[in-house]
């Protein structure tokens, strides 16, 4: 007996305001897309399947713009909590912290 094969395909959420501004969300903020993710998610096209998400707006938003209805929500892939970063821009972190944000590297 042939195995199925399975293909899996990892999307981020498009574009919010956070990311525009370089900016990590604050606690409890749950951000829509802006105008520019609401096309990008519309042209994303995927094959007929399943879609699961997390439960955050932008992340459901995304889904059902690229043609999934009914997304599986599945708080397991909820954003973790960005603690001391929460609410500021990579800038003001680089100033505070001496370090840009996801490289490690120093000015």
């Amino acid at each position: 007996m042939a195995e199925a094969a399975l293909t899996l395909h990892l999307i981020r959420h498009a574009p919010t305001a956070p990311n525009a501004e370089r900016r990590y969300p604050g606690a409890g903020e749950d951000a829509s897309l802006t105008e520019e993710g609401r096309v990008m998610a519309t042209r994303l096209r995927l094959p007929a399947g399943a879609a699961c998400c997390s439960p955050s707006r932008r992340a459901l938003e995304t889904a059902r713009l690229a043609g999934f209805d009914q997304p599986l929500v599945t708080p397991e892939l909820a954003e973790a909590d960005f603690g001391v970063m929460a609410g500021r821009t990579w800038a003001e972190l680089e100033q505070a912290y001496g370090a840009t944000p996801g490289t490690g590297s120093r000015p």
